[in-house]
C-alpha cells in the first residue's frame, strides 16, 4: 500500500497538469524485468530527492539541509532527474 501512495504523489509531482498518464507512473514495461545496479540506485536515488522535497514542502534549501548536501549539490540532483521545479512567477 505504502508503494502505491508513494507512486501517486510522485505522478502528483510529474504532472505537468491535473490528468496523470501512464508515464508519470513508474509501471514495469514488458520485457523490462531485469534491473541494473546502477539503475537500482538510480531510481533510488530519484525517489529519496521526492520525498525529501515532500517533507520540506517543496523548498530545495531545507531538502539539501535534511540530505546534507550543499543547495548546488541538490540542484545537480534536481537536474540530473528532471525534478528542477517551475520558477515561480510574481504577480
Amino acid at each position: 500500500m505504502r508503494e502505491l501512495i508513494n507512486q501517486v504523489k510522485r505522478a502528483v509531482l510529474l504532472a505537468d497538469n491535473l490528468v496523470i498518464e501512464a508515464e508519470h507512473l513508474d509501471l514495469p514495461r514488458q520485457g523490462d524485468y531485469k534491473q541494473s545496479l546502477r539503475k537500482i540506485r538510480e531510481e533510488s536515488e530519484r525517489d529519496a530527492l521526492l520525498a525529501v522535497l515532500e517533507s520540506n514542502n517543496g523548498q530545495v534549501s531545507a531538502a539539501a539541509k535534511e540530505l546534507g548536501v550543499s543547495r548546488a549539490t541538490m540542484y545537480r540532483l534536481l537536474n540530473k532527474h528532471s525534478l528542477i521545479p517551475a520558477p515561480r512567477s510574481f504577480r
